[in-house]
This record gives structure tokens, sequence and C-alpha cells, in this order.
């Protein structure tokens, strides 16, 4: 994953537009993911980009726009980005990037970004934190304790009470500016399987 999309949305929630909710109190990061969840026992071809506006976010754009060349390439036509501030184990205040990935049929793919080394955080406590707030975690692919400390992914599969599963990918990497942490919803199986560990 680019690490220059995280670095670039974070940059760009002073100018972008806050969603109706702002003022309610930041969700926690198990809230925020559970928002791109579909309820239990009801089916859907994809979640629509409106679940996402009950969330407290600053957007770039008031609607999904256009996805990049790179995205389109991969099948995902439409895109939205933005920031919402959320609070994260025992950090309050800590802004998390998002892009939201799909078609007109909806959701395909949701990214969740965050500076860790900023905010004292590692990938360790952020997965910790998740199963402290109720967020049931399965690993699927790859080993937190084989992966690298500078560089790695782990796929869960991940449930909170009335939502239905999906894939939660974490993949992390730490440049000499300090490390990053991006979780993806993954709601294919072969896109959970396409992930490639970097202890092989």
């Amino acid at each position: 994953m680019r690490r220059a999309w995280l670095v670039g949305a974070l940059m760009a929630a002073s100018t972008a537009t806050t969603g109706g909710l702002a003022a309610q109190q930041p969700p926690r990061l198990s809230q925020l993911i559970a928002t791109f969840l579909a309820d239990s026992g009801v089916p859907t071809r994809g979640l629509p980009f409106t679940v996402a506006e009950v969330l407290p976010a600053r957007w770039e754009s008031a609607t999904p726009v256009a996805a990049d060349p790179v995205a389109q390439r991969e099948g995902y036509t439409m895109t939205r980005r933005g920031v919402v501030v959320i609070t994260l184990g025992p950090r309050a205040g800590v802004p998390v990037a998002l892009q939201l990935l799909g078609t007109a049929n909806g959701l395909q793919r949701v990214l969740f970004g965050v500076e860790t080394t900023q905010h004292e955080l590692t990938e360790r406590m952020v997965f910790d934190a998740l199963r402290a707030e109720g967020m049931t975690l399965v690993p699927m692919r790859c080993d937190l304790e084989k992966e690298g400390a500078s560089y790695g992914n782990v796929v869960y599969a991940a449930k909170v009470p009335g939502k239905t599963a999906s894939g939660l990918w974490g993949m992390w990497q730490c440049p000499q500016d300090g490390c990053t942490l991006t979780l993806a919803l993954l709601y294919r199986r072969a896109d959970m399987e396409r992930v490639e560990c970097a202890a092989a």
C-alpha cells in the first residue's frame, strides 16, 4: 500500500468538508470499522457509499468521485477520501485517513490509515485495542509473531456483534520518518488469499 495516500489524506483534512455528525463523540476504531460491515443475515452485493454519512468525517469531496488510474486498473471506478478523528486504545484524538473504493454497485474495499509512530502506537497495540472493544479477530493469513518489525502483513476474519464477518488486512511499514499502519476491509475471500506474507 502506498504510504503517500495516507500522508496526503491526513494533510487534506484541514480543507475538507465536515460530515453531518461532526459534533458527536469520537468513535472507537472498532465502531469505525463496523460502519462498513453488513448487518448479519442481510444479503447484499455491496454496501452503498452512503453508509459513511453517519461518520464525523472531513471529506475531500461531497460525493464519490472517479477513481484514479491505478485504482481503476484494479477494478474500482469510484472513490471517496476523508479523515475521521477517533479514540484508539489509550490514545484520544487520533486521525484516521479513510479511502472508500468501489463501483456503482457499492463498496468493494475500505482503507483506514494511521501514523502509528506519531501517536506512540504499534500494530500489536491496535489489534489488542480492537479485541478489547469486542471485535473478534480470527487469523486467516500470515502470523503477527513472524512478520517483520519494519514491514509486514496479517489478515484476520473480523467480526462484531450484529454484523457479518469480513476480512481485515493489516499492513505496516516503517520508513525513516516513522511507521504507518493501514487496515483494509476485504469483502472477498479471493482478495484475502492474494495477500503475501513478509515472512513467507
